[in-house]
Order: structure tokens, then sequence, then C-alpha cells
């Protein structure tokens, strides 16, 4: 079953590491560790998401204001870079755009029962931000699935 197809238009979606090891991915753990009443959402939220990449266009344009935007920022180099989530339900796709390739970088799934980033989820949300966006080339192609 195909679930999109991938053009040169399309968004690539990557997925955050520590290391080139699939059990260091960040999201690879958030959605491993969801209670069974989440899995069905974050998967139907995945596929979504994959669908929504095909067309290139910002995801923006497939949510509504409640559903995708700006949670945070994190500045690099004196440049305010934003860090958007996805909301469905009670679960909090976080991600960076990576330009200038149409590269979208899922930092972190939470779940949450409000909207309200807490002061240690906003810090943690900065740092991988932070890291995907100041990397280099070589750690990035050893960090990112």
């Amino acid at each position: 079953m195909t679930v999109f197809t991938v053009t040169k238009n399309s968004w690539r979606i990557y997925l955050l590491c520590s290391s080139a090891n699939l059990g260091d991915c960040y999201i690879y753990n958030d959605a491993n560790s969801l209670q069974s009443a989440y899995k069905s959402q974050y998967k139907n939220m995945m596929k979504v998401l994959a669908q929504n990449c095909e067309s290139g266009k910002p995801l923006s344009v497939f949510y509504d204001k409640k559903k995708c935007h700006p949670i945070s920022t994190v500045n690099i180099e004196g440049v305010e870079e934003k860090i958007w989530r996805i909301r469905q339900g009670d679960l909090r796709l976080c991600f960076v755009y990576l330009p200038p390739e149409k590269r979208i970088i899922i930092l972190t799934l939470l779940v949450k029962k409000s909207d309200k980033l807490k002061p240690s989820e906003e810090q943690a949300l900065q740092f991988l931000a932070k890291s995907v966006l100041t990397d280099d080339i070589k750690t990035f192609a050893q960090r990112i699935l």
C-alpha cells in the first residue's frame, strides 16, 4: 500500500536521533512509550502528515491554526527560527523546517492535555531545534534517519 508519492517537490521527513541507531531516535522512543489509547491516533497523525508532505506546500496549508502553528522559537546567530507543532487530540508532534532543501525534521512527540508548554518542555524543544539548525552536515547525516 502506498501512503503517498515522493516527488522532487515533496517535503522529506527526517527523524532526529542522538546517534545513527534507531533506538536513539527521539520520536521512535516517544511513540513506543505511548499508552495504547494513543497508538492508533499517532499512526493516523503520521499517515496524514506523510500525505500532506507529498504536495510540497507548507504544512500550515493543510491544518487550521489551532492544529498547526509555531509553538516556540530558537535564536540562531541572531535569527529567530520557528519550532512548529501539529496537534491531534492530546498528541503534539514538534518539528522544524530545514531549508534550503525541503526537509522537515521531527523533534519529538508530546502527550499534552493543554496547549501551554512547561518551561522544561520548551527548553528541551529549543535544545533539539538548535542542535538540528546548527549541526554540520557530517554529524547531521549520522543522526538523521
